[in-house]
């Protein structure tokens, strides 16, 4: 069952989507990647909650899809605070096992939130990572700087393993999923090797003809992505 809703967040909300699951044996967080809206992917969320048996839970960050405001006066950790309004939310509702998943952005996003809250699985796709100092940089300021990030900090491993990230994130409880897409254009494959460096408890997988964007990548190669992600969190 699918349901829209205005899911507070201090003050204000943002719009999110609940995929209910009859029976579904857990719940799975999945933050979104920068620009993205969750009603372009209903579809996705709807087979994924059914092939995860879980409950999903979705929602667009502040300036994005249906929510409003300016994103360029966001910040990435005022969208770590919609994340952490959305977590509350699924363990004051739900008390089935907790999995929280991010992409690109959204996987950045999820390592933050879970170096905060327990979770029973972390599933990291294609992450992104950013300088502790950027975390209360505006969007406006810092969109001009990604190429940058791109070409210098996101290609020296040495630098990002002592991202304070890691520092935390190492003492995870759950189990983490880290994946490499195969034929990502976007990210550096340096930050994957950063993010394994420094996750060594981490499965590891690369998965074979995806692009940054999943959907991008065609329905076959989609239909081996979700199927491995399933059987990962069915083991």
């Amino acid at each position: 069952m699918t349901r829209h809703f205005d899911l507070p967040v201090g003050r204000n909300y943002v719009k999110a989507t609940i995929e209910s699951l009859p029976g579904g044996h857990g719940n799975v967080l999945w933050l979104l990647g920068r620009g993205a809206a969750r009603l372009d992917s209903l579809d996705d969320r709807k087979r994924q909650a059914e092939l995860f048996k879980c409950n999903m839970l979705t929602f667009d960050y502040t300036g994005q899809g249906e929510t409003t405001g300016d994103f360029g006066q966001t910040t990435i950790n005022s969208h770590l605070a919609e994340a952490r309004a959305a977590y509350r939310w699924f363990r004051d509702n739900r008390t089935e096992p907790m999995t929280i998943t991010g992409a690109s952005y959204g996987g950045f996003i999820a390592a933050l939130l879970a170096n905060e809250h327990v979770a029973d699985n972390l599933i990291l796709r294609a992450p992104a990572l950013f300088p502790f100092e950027m975390l209360n940089t505006k969007w406006t300021n810092l969109e001009p700087e990604i190429d940058n990030l791109t070409k210098g900090y996101r290609r020296d491993i040495e630098a990002m393993v002592r991202n304070p990230l890691f520092l935390q994130l190492s003492k995870f409880t759950g189990r983490i999923l880290l994946i490499e897409h195969g034929d990502d254009e976007v990210i550096p494959l340096e930050v994957l090797k950063a993010y394994r460096r420094a996750l060594p408890q981490a499965d590891y997988w690369v998965a074979p003809g995806i692009q940054h964007s999943v959907t991008a990548s065609g329905r076959k190669a989609q239909d081996r992505y979700e199927s491995y992600i399933a059987n990962w969190l069915e083991g």
